[in-house]
């Protein structure tokens, strides 16, 4: 996970042309073609495998030196109960001895893409699957993951199941906030939003590399609300018998992006994003000092199966209050003091001790 610190300083060809060869494939009474999953980073929706019950597959195949691939899997639904049960989908496949095989698979969050979420597009051509408008904005919240196989070449017998390895599509954002303000004070964090994120992008599994694995989708921008738990929102500072508490948001799913680097993937690009949020303090007597809606504006670089934690430091030269400060104007020179006897004689005034 990485973290940043905020300082506001108070401040397909179609299944029926395949249809001959599923009749040879099933005839042959060979090892069907299976699968295996593994989720390779945390993330809220799906932390591991045990939490991934449904994925949608594509694949393909070739023989020999044959240009065309034949498509055997055109957004096929695996699933399975619960972790304790195997992986299974319906209308078996089955290996050819030999025959090249490709296999890509995503799942939405344990769900195919609905209607207004995005499109799963496979390519009869090259056996590449891409996701195409995919969105992720304050409706549309979801944990995409996505795998792909290596090349595998069919056996006769004694074929593995395809184990496909996911990774979260998305990148995923959350924010801490932690007081500045004095022992007594209490701070409580409210509508917060994260503005200006890019919603819309295309995926393509061509290159798996996060420099261009998405391309955001012209000034298709908005603001998607950071759940805050209710009772968990004031944030205090340190004291002499007391831990400081802070204030942790909840997740959400952004678009990958370099909002620093403006290329062709960045059609429209607008440079930068912001956390908006209020603040309402009060002092140790439990009076409202202030209540504040404070914005952060950055320009970050999201990649994609990378969680991001924003740390925000609030005080009081943040929230508009100006602090009480100190300096010397001046120190007083020495005035001339009149003594009680002008003057001292040995005679008048000394006797022996």
């Amino acid at each position: 996970m990485k973290t940043t610190n905020f300082m506001l300083a108070m401040g397909v060809i179609a299944l029926t042309a395949c249809t001959s060869t599923d009749v040879v494939e099933e005839s042959l009474q060979q090892t069907a073609i299976g699968f295996a999953s593994h989720v390779n980073k945390p993330s809220r929706a799906i932390d591991k495998a045990d939490e991934l019950t449904q994925f949608q597959v594509f694949g393909s195949y070739k023989l020999g030196t044959q240009s065309n691939r034949i498509v055997n899997f055109n957004d096929v639904m695996v699933s399975r109960a619960d972790a304790a049960t195997a992986w299974s989908y319906t209308d078996p496949r089955y290996w050819l001895e030999n025959a090249s095989y490709m296999f890509y698979a995503y799942s939405n969050d344990n769900s195919a893409l609905g209607n207004g979420e995005g499109t799963a597009a496979f390519s009869n051509a090259t056996g590449v699957l891409s996701i195409e408008n995919y969105i992720a904005d304050a409706t549309h919240q979801k944990d995409l993951v996505f795998a792909k196989s290596t090349e595998i070449t069919g056996k006769k017998t004694g074929n593995s199941p395809v184990a496909f390895t996911f990774k979260h599509a998305l990148a995923r954002i959350h924010a801490t906030f932690k007081s500045g303000f004095p022992e007594g004070y209490e701070c409580k964090i409210s509508d917060f939003k994260v503005v200006d994120a890019y919603t819309h992008g295309d995926f393509s599994s061509e290159s798996l590399s996060a420099d261009n694995v998405w391309k955001v989708k012209g000034e298709t921008t908005g603001n998607i609300d950071l759940s805050l738990t209710s009772g968990k929102d004031v944030c205090t500072s340190k004291t002499a018998t007391a831990e400081a508490v802070d204030v942790m948001s909840g997740y959400v799913y952004v678009i990958p992006n370099d909002y620093t680097n403006e290329d062709e993937n960045q059609i429209g690009k607008h440079g930068s994003v912001s956390f908006t949020f209020k603040i309402d303090v009060t002092n140790p007597n439990g009076e409202a000092v202030l209540g504040r809606s404070l914005k952060a504006t950055w320009t970050p670089k999201w990649e994609m199966n990378k969680s991001y934690n924003y740390n925000i430091t609030i005080n009081g030269s943040a929230a508009g209050l100006e602090k009480i400060e100190f300096t010397v104007a001046t120190v007083d020179g020495w005035e001339e003091g009149v003594p009680t006897l002008e003057d001292i004689s040995l005679g008048a005034n000394f006797s022996e001790d």
